[in-house]
């Protein structure tokens, strides 16, 4: 890859492309189902216990509110497992001209020339609290599309539809910019405004993790340092509160995690940006 991020040349694309499909294969969509559904579980059940415990108190006894709490979390932590299971895709499909991803709810066909952009996007993994490659979005005609893989599968598809999408620029999760495969099929103009709108769609998913992360640093430091207040006055605590510290820890450093790979991300739009500029100047 050039480091000057030209325009594509017709002697960049890669040569006897083939076109195979990756598959995520069913022991890791159901193990991975499995870790979501035990985590979600748990997670789900203290934060319902510290909740009936602040909003019922002394109504109900502990064991009472515990097996409200389990009541309440296996529906709820059920659902987001089914929503997990229906919306990941299990198979990348490709043709020359089109790209299928399949999943429980059917297929999605989308027009290969079309797609502008290729981006790996991070989310939090509760294993570990750690910021990981959960989705592979696609901007295509300026609009993005979504698309749930598996955090071991993410790379090989990103590699398939960039080896597909010849037209689209790329941006694989917690690596920089590359520049598209195909030749000069398209105006110039037309691949500096695919990389304008693979740049906002960036910097909105960034700005959106920052905040979140934010939030969570706030909201969970601002209850940590109460509860911390509280101890070194000697003030007596429920029992519960230091099984809501847990999770207010979790909370936080989860937050933290995100703010800061979110900070990281800003320096890298800031470079897409800068490329750009550089590109409209040569163009104009």
């Amino acid at each position: 890859m050039n480091a000057d991020h030209p325009l594509p040349a017709s002697d960049s694309a890669p040569s006897s492309p083939s076109w195979p499909a990756v598959h995520l294969s069913g022991y890791s969509r159901w193990m991975g189902l499995a870790k979501v559904f035990v985590i979600s579980l748990v997670l789900s059940w203290i934060a319902l216990t510290v909740v009936l415990q602040w909003g019922l108190g002394n109504q109900l006894r502990r064991r009472a509110r515990a097996r409200l709490a389990v009541a309440l979390a296996v529906p709820l932590t059920g659902w987001l497992t089914y929503r997990r299971y229906a919306g990941q895709v299990h198979t990348l499909r490709c043709t020359e001209r089109e790209v299928e991803f399949i999943s429980v709810r059917g297929v999605t066909t989308l027009d290969a020339g079309r797609v502008q952009g290729i981006v790996g996007a991070g989310g939090i993994s509760f294993e570990g609290a750690a910021v990981i490659w959960k989705r592979i979005l696609l901007v295509v005609d300026g609009e993005l599309h979504t698309v749930g893989f598996d955090k071991d599968t993410n790379a090989a598809c990103y590699a398939l539809l960039r080896q597909t999408c010849g037209h689209a620029w790329g941006l694989p999760f917690g690596g920089e910019l590359e520049p598209p495969f195909a030749g000069a099929e398209l105006h110039p103009d037309e691949y500096v405004e695919a990389l304008g709108h693979v740049r906002r769609h960036v910097l909105s998913l960034t700005r959106k993790y920052f905040s979140i992360g934010s939030l969570m640093v706030l909201g969970s430091g601002v209850a940590l340092s109460a509860v911390v207040q509280r101890l070194l006055h000697g003030e007596h605590v429920p029992h519960f509160t230091f099984r809501a510290m847990i999770w207010l820890i979790v909370l936080l450093l989860m937050g933290l995690v995100l703010a800061f790979r979110a900070v990281q991300q800003f320096l890298v739009v800031n470079r897409i940006r800068h490329i750009e500029d550089r590109l409209r100047g040569q163009v104009g």
